[in-house]
């Protein structure tokens, strides 16, 4: 997952044509009960998301709810922390 997010950066022009046999890759990493798995997965989701970005706007269904329950859990814990 981190090697797709970082090769992204160099070829985005390559990358847009195949970014629906993508996606599935994205949302199953998204769904994997392993948190590194995760992880990695939504650092190659926002390396997507700087350099495909037409992409990834259509796909506003399966990023918004992401980026919400991760703003909440960060939230979550910042308040634990204080």
């Amino acid at each position: 997952m981190l090697a797709l997010g970082v090769s992204v950066e160099g070829c985005s022009e390559y990358m847009t044509p195949i970014m629906e046999h993508v996606w599935p890759v994205i949302e199953t990493g998204l769904n994997d009960p392993d948190a590194g798995v995760r992880k990695a997965t939504c650092v190659a989701l926002s390396c997507l998301c700087e350099w495909v970005e037409d992409e990834c706007a259509s796909k506003h269904e399966l990023l918004i709810p992401v980026s919400t329950f991760v703003r909440r859990f960060l939230l979550g814990l910042t308040v634990h922390r204080c």
